[in-house]
């Protein structure tokens, strides 16, 4: 076993990683287990926008996320990304979760990966400072 300070977890994914981030939050077992969720390009917009019909099937029957969120997209991923990150922010912040959505510009989806890394690390230090 292995010790870890519950206001210091991280879960992080990108593109269907981050579709699974996404989801975690709205699980009543999974979400407690982290203070943070990075979502790298996400691909919520999947399988017809399945993630926000399950995010608003569950919104009133879950507890409110206690964490803290970062999403990051690429300007040039397309305007279903760039909808569906604006989507979630909105529909988190109708939750009560607060979330930070940053917006590379002149990144594509897959070129992305790096600045998304970059940032995260940048944000989550900022984030964990917070907490000490």
């Amino acid at each position: 076993r292995y010790r870890t300070n519950a206001a210091q977890r991280a879960l992080v994914g990108k593109s269907f990683g981050g579709s699974g981030v996404a989801h975690a939050m709205l699980e009543a077992e999974s979400a407690p287990l982290f203070s943070h969720f990075l979502l790298g390009s996400p691909s919520i917009g999947w399988d017809g926008g399945a993630f926000f019909r399950l995010e608003e099937q569950t919104r009133s029957s879950r507890p409110v996320l206690s964490a803290s969120v970062l999403m990051v997209v690429g300007s040039q991923e397309g305007p279903g990304t760039l909808r569906n990150a604006k989507e979630f922010e909105k529909a988190m912040h109708q939750a009560g979760v607060r979330v930070t959505v940053d917006i590379v510009q002149g990144e594509t989806h897959g070129s992305v990966s790096f600045p998304f890394a970059g940032r995260a690390v940048a944000w989550l230090a900022d984030e964990l400072s917070k907490s000490r």
